[in-house]
């Protein structure tokens, strides 16, 4: 008898041990997953939106600016005035730490986005999960929502939905699109989950 009871109270002590170290290793992820969203930190900074582009010397000026913003006094800018069919610029941002990676939730992204003379294929927003091999999520504004010509501040937002459990890494991408010239600004970039 007093050998059930033993075996019990290991039982018990075992499983509430259990339930302390799960709850201790459960992290809260952050509403706002992106860093910077109000594009406030200088360029080249650690928490900083990346200047990338498909080609060196190829027209395209990418800068943090304060020419234009929706709020406080930044944005993100690129131009270009010839076309090319070839090239494109982003700004972008990755999160690859596991613990800001909501597993089997929706993510949406949402972006304030000014155009001034953009003729041409313009410009996107896209959100790309990618995990082990070759597994990945896409989502895209480049075939649904042209953005194009001259308009203030627009909200565009895209939804991800159900982030696999195989992901590693969520790409965050503001697009200057080929075949694109003009101005393009953005501003309070957020990403949230639900």
């Amino acid at each position: 008898m007093k050998s059930i009871y033993l075996v019990l109270f290991m039982v018990l002590m075992f499983t509430s041990c259990k339930k302390e170290d799960s709850s201790e290793s459960n992290f809260d992820i952050p509403a706002q997953l992106l860093m910077n969203a109000d594009v406030e930190t200088p360029a080249g900074d650690l928490f900083s939106w990346i200047s990338y582009g498909s080609g060196i010397n190829t027209g395209f000026n990418a800068i943090l600016t304060d020419e234009e913003a929706f709020s406080p006094s930044h944005s993100l800018k690129i131009a270009r005035t010839t076309v090319d069919t070839n090239y494109f610029w982003v700004w972008y941002q990755s999160i690859s730490n596991l613990y800001f990676i909501p597993y089997g939730q929706d993510l949406t992204l949402t972006a304030k986005i000014k155009g001034v003379n953009l003729e041409g294929w313009g410009v996107a927003i896209a959100l790309r999960c990618d995990g082990k091999e070759q597994d990945y999520q896409f989502e895209t504004t480049q075939e649904t929502t042209p953005i194009t010509g001259n308009f203030d501040w627009t909200t565009y937002t895209i939804d991800l939905l159900d982030v696999k459990s195989t992901i590693t890494s969520i790409n965050v991408f503001l697009i200057y699109l080929p075949s694109t010239t003009g101005t393009v600004y953005f501003d309070d970039i957020t990403l949230t989950h639900k």
